[in-house]
This record gives structure tokens, sequence and C-alpha cells, in this order.
């Protein structure tokens, strides 16, 4: 019987030896854990510290953009000018005008020449009338 239990005994002591080394490998391994999270979550704290150090750049960068786009908004006066009607003229019994937005001096067979002018001139208003040009109307 005393063999029983000091065979028993040294089964006992060898499960608790093998338990105790478990838990310190355990305990080893969880503290290797550890130490790779703290390690990346330093790294995570630093990425963060550069990100609002970058993000506080850009509002000043955008505040300085905004400063300058206000310097160059400056509002101008335009003048409005009504557009100036196109003259009247008749031509083989038909009535017609330039248009409102037709120029006043119209670059005609390389000459520059006026509505007026061109109202005078048969040719001129051949070549525009027959021509369709865009710068007559029929009234």
């Amino acid at each position: 019987m005393a063999k029983e239990k000091n065979t028993e005994n040294t089964a006992v002591e060898q499960e608790t030896t093998f338990t105790i080394e478990a838990l310190q490998a355990k305990e080893a391994q969880l503290n290797e854990r550890e130490a790779t999270l703290l390690a990346r979550e330093k790294e995570v704290q630093q990425e963060q510290e550069e990100l609002q150090k970058r993000e506080a750049e850009l509002q000043e960068k955008e505040a300085e953009l905004t400063q300058r786009e206000k310097a160059l908004n400056i509002p101008q006066e335009v003048e409005k000018t009504e557009p100036q009607k196109g003259l009247e003229f008749s031509f083989r019994e038909n009535k017609y005008k330039f248009t409102d937005d037709a120029p006043k001096i119209i670059l005609f067979e390389g000459e520059a020449r006026s509505q007026e002018s061109l109202s005078k001139d048969e040719d001129a208003l051949i070549a525009l009338i027959g021509g369709n040009s865009s710068l007559i109307e029929k009234i």
C-alpha cells in the first residue's frame, strides 16, 4: 500500500508540475500577446497624432485659401447696356432689319462696313439676304 500511495503522490506531483508548467507557458504566451497589443496600440496612437497634425495644417491652409478667395471675389460693377435696335431698311419692296445683336460694324468682303452703308449697297444686300445671313431678319 505504501508503494501505491507513493505512486499516487508521484503521479499527483507530476500532474501538478505539468499544470504549473502549462500555466507558466500560457502566462508567457499571454504576456507576449499583451506586449504585441500594447505596441499596436502605441502605433495607432502615433498615427492618430500625425493625422491630427495634418488635419490642423489642412485647416490652416483652408482658412488661408478662404481669405484669398474673399480678396479675389470683390464684386465689380458691370455696365449693363441694352442691345441697340438694328437698322431697318427696304429692299425690293420688302422690309428688313439688322438683328439687335448684330454688330454695328460688319466685316464684309474684307472691309469693315457699317450697317447703314451695307443697307445702301444692293450687291451686299443680295449677298446677305440671299445667303440667309443670321445678321438680317425680315420684318
